[in-house]
């Protein structure tokens, strides 16, 4: 089984949720309180209602790159875990970590590169479900190598998604807990293969990873 498409990001015209740039902008006020902390820089909001944080940190082949953006008042960086909108109406939202944020130079348009995590239902266990309960179908992700781009505007809120080795408790009883943020919750423990329909112990870097993720 191969990975469902995530975007069409590269080929503006095949953007599934992408509309002509508007010159419809506001400027936001320089200070704002996002997700309970003070961020300072915001720039200016386009018509998906989406903005940059601070300066840019680089560029890189057409890229002018950024560590954090704003939408709908909710704050997200680089290395966070977030939801995003599936190109199928009645899919439910995929899930990433962040790995760069950026705008295109020759059209403006916001752009997010994510890492990707499957759903048990989206790996080889969506035929053989037999002897996995419902909580570990439903939270237990499996991290993958595919990273690709999507249009910043199709991101749906933010996710908390953490490696086994960072829970000071059983898995189920952290996703049964919940949180005050009310962020949804999974775990991952192994990584998918989705060329051979494998899956792998997580290595040393993938450990490193999630502890940067969460500071």
């Amino acid at each position: 089984r191969t990975k469902p498409i995530r975007s069409s990001a590269g080929k503006r015209l095949s953007d599934p949720y992408l509309e002509e740039p508007s010159t419809r902008k506001r400027k936001e006020s320089s200070e704002c309180i996002v997700n309970g902390q003070l961020v300072e820089e915001i720039g200016e909001e386009d018509a998906d209602g989406c903005a940059w944080v601070g300066e840019s940190i680089g560029k890189y082949r057409g890229k002018i790159l950024y560590q954090a953006a704003v939408k709908e008042e909710t704050y997200y960086s680089i290395g966070a875990c977030v939801l995003m909108r599936s190109s199928e109406t009645a899919s439910e939202p995929y899930i990433g970590r962040v790995v760069s944020l950026y705008e295109r130079e020759d059209d403006d348009v916001k752009m997010i590169s994510c890492k990707w995590f499957y759903r048990a239902r989206e790996t080889v266990l969506q035929r053989r479900r037999t002897g996995i309960d419902a909580l570990h179908w439903e939270h237990e992700l499996y991290q993958s190598e595919l990273v690709d781009d999507n249009v910043l505007c199709t991101i749906q809120g933010l996710a908390d998604v953490r490696s086994v080795e960072l829970l000071d408790e059983d898995p189920a009883g952290w996703v049964r807990g919940g949180g005050s943020d009310n962020m949804p919750r999974f775990f991952y423990r192994s990584n998918y293969l989705p060329s051979s329909t494998s899956f792998r112990a997580l290595t040393a870097a993938d450990s490193s990873e999630a502890r940067e993720s969460f500071g």
